[in-house]
């Protein structure tokens, strides 16, 4: 069983990004299966399909962020294939030490399920990746007041770890998986077009093993918040919102619970 694969899902993307989220991967020092699950509607990365150094199938209908991950797991049967299986996006970019330090971790930490690195802004600052679990009311003020009380403890501005530490709110731009977790945890729920579907990941594995938020090295996160600007996107975040409270509660003592461990491990990591 090889160590690592990597699934990334294209759909229309700036072809420059996407050729440097593929030189980040072929270029570490760890050697990753790259499989490029593409979306797009038209041409322009059907080049991937000479390259030899990384798999690349197109869909012809994009069917969402989290389903165009699934087609990668089943299509290459990953999970049997393969020890772990990194979630990445395509405007992501890492130095050639980030992903072999990663697996390291996992391959002592066994309890480990999930784990997420710390993402920057181009500019190289924190981006607030690493978050509690949405109440709803985290979800609307962050969308209309995101400098409130419950934005900031939503996505835990004032508090950012120096150490590993449980954190299940990971954000699904870069998330490496145990694949036998994964295996048992299931694949992204599909109900999911884009938005929540990492959360509603992430928790499940959470049931079965730790989710760990890894300050020690970053990845650089060219996120455009496009949401912000398509009311197409808003309305999949907002249908996806819905989706996510009705199948985990809009009452949830149990998020409560995990946020309330978050924090108080975070305390003690400062």
């Amino acid at each position: 069983m090889s160590d690592l694969s990597i699934s990334i899902v294209l759909y229309n993307n700036d072809k420059r990004m996407v050729d440097e989220v593929v030189r980040s991967c072929l270029e570490s020092t760890i050697t990753p299966f790259v499989v490029i699950i593409d979306h797009s509607n038209d041409d322009r990365f059907t080049y991937f399909s000479d390259n030899k150094r990384v798999a690349y199938y197109r869909t012809h209908n994009n069917t969402g962020f989290g389903s165009g991950h699934n087609v990668a797991l089943k299509k290459y049967e990953v999970l049997n294939r393969y020890k772990y299986h990194l979630v990445l996006n395509p405007d992501i970019s890492f130095s050639s030490e980030v992903l072999s330090e990663l697996v390291s971790y996992l391959e002592v930490e066994k309890e480990v399920g999930a784990i997420m690195p710390r993402i920057a802004n181009l500019d190289g600052t924190l981006q607030f990746a690493r978050r509690l679990l949405p109440k709803p009311t985290h979800i609307l003020m962050k969308r209309l007041r995101p400098q409130s009380a419950l934005a900031k403890e939503y996505e835990i501005m004032d508090m950012e770890p120096k150490k590993p530490v449980e954190v299940c709110g990971l954000c699904g731009c870069f998330i490496m998986f145990r694949c036998d977790v994964l295996s048992k945890a299931g694949l992204f729920d599909e109900r999911f077009f884009m938005y929540f579907e990492d959360f509603d990941l992430a928790r499940r594995v959470s049931l079965l093993s730790k989710v760990i938020y890894y300050p020690g090295v970053s990845v650089m996160h060219a996120a455009n918040r496009e949401h912000r600007r398509s009311l197409r996107l808003l309305y999949f975040l907002i249908s996806s919102a819905i989706k996510y409270f009705g199948k985990w509660g809009y009452i949830d003592s149990a998020r409560d619970k995990i946020n309330s461990k978050a924090i108080e491990q975070i305390k003690k990591s400062l």
